[in-house]
């Protein structure tokens, strides 16, 4: 049966078995580095809870393909500067950062009950909209141990002119969700 994308990516997450879960459309690449620098990230920081990472629009795939790419390549962004940025973007779908909200990697034990929207309305939104929740779960207690990293390095491919960007002017309402 063919789901929405947010039923589908809730439906992973329910069979998932393993303690990390990364995402990825099948119609985006990965760069060859991205689960090692994935798996590292976790294995680094006990208490990541996200992980997120930049991509690219890169039309010489080759070239990009053999790029090494490290958890060193790019500058980490760490939890202050992405609550921030949750912050000045609320009222907007996407951050400000250049997050591929689609690819998103989690502690499978830290969702606390977060979830892809799986309505109509948010068609296109999910991606951005879950990682917003976990962002905005994890920022109102600025004492928390949980971390939120991302990696400003293009560890996937993704055409952007394939979504629309009509979303800019979104107002989303983070009051009731998720309860």
């Amino acid at each position: 049966e063919l789901y929405v994308q947010g039923m589908s990516r809730n439906n992973a997450i329910l069979a998932a078995t393993s303690d990390i879960i990364s995402f990825i459309d099948a119609d985006d690449e990965m760069h060859p580095n991205r689960l090692e620098i994935i798996q590292h990230m976790f294995a680094k920081e006990q208490n990541l809870k996200m992980f997120l990472h930049g991509y690219t629009e890169e039309h010489d795939l080759g070239k990009w393909r053999n790029k090494k790419l490290s958890s060193e390549s790019g500058n980490m962004v760490g939890k202050a500067e992405l609550c921030k940025s949750e912050a000045r973007t609320r009222q907007q779908a996407h951050l400000d950062l250049l997050v591929q909200h689609a690819h998103v990697s989690l502690r499978h034990n830290m969702l606390g009950g977060v979830h892809f929207d799986e309505s109509r309305k948010s068609h296109r939104l999910e991606d951005s909209l879950f990682v917003r929740a976990i962002l905005a779960d994890t920022c109102k207690d600025a004492g928390s141990k949980e971390h939120i990293l991302f990696l400003d390095s293009p560890l996937s491919y993704y055409e952007t002119s394939r979504a629309t960007c009509a979303y800019r002017n979104v107002s989303i309402d983070f009051s009731n969700e998720h309860k």
